[in-house]
């Protein structure tokens, strides 16, 4: 309740980055709770990165497929609750091909 699901360590930075995982089950909004926005959102004010990490599959297909993994910074939480994936996200990647190096330089710069 209130701390990401992991903590990733970036050899660029030498600092630990929160991130919560999140996968869409239905529709396009990211089921956020109160206080995973809080989290983000009080972060944020202090300048500290976040970010929140969403597997989205539409309805019916294949992750290996259709799916995509959508890296959002925390600073966009209020958006993405809102919004949902319509939200635009850092990066995003069809989720069979992810450039896994690409998503970790991602964290260390968004």
């Amino acid at each position: 309740m209130g701390i990401p699901d992991c903590f990733i360590a970036l050899r660029q930075t030498g600092e630990f980055v929160p991130v919560e995982l999140k996968v869409v089950k239905r529709g396009r909004k990211v089921a956020l709770s109160p206080h995973q926005i809080a989290f983000h959102a009080r972060h944020a004010e202090l300048g500290v990165r976040t970010f929140i990490l969403v597997l989205y599959v539409p309805a019916g297909k294949v992750a290996s497929r259709e799916g995509r993994l959508l890296l959002y910074a925390g600073r966009q939480v209020f958006e993405l609750a809102k919004s949902g994936i319509d939200t635009d996200p850092v990066v995003g990647y069809h989720y069979g091909a992810v450039p896994w190096r690409l998503l970790m330089s991602s964290l260390a710069e968004a």
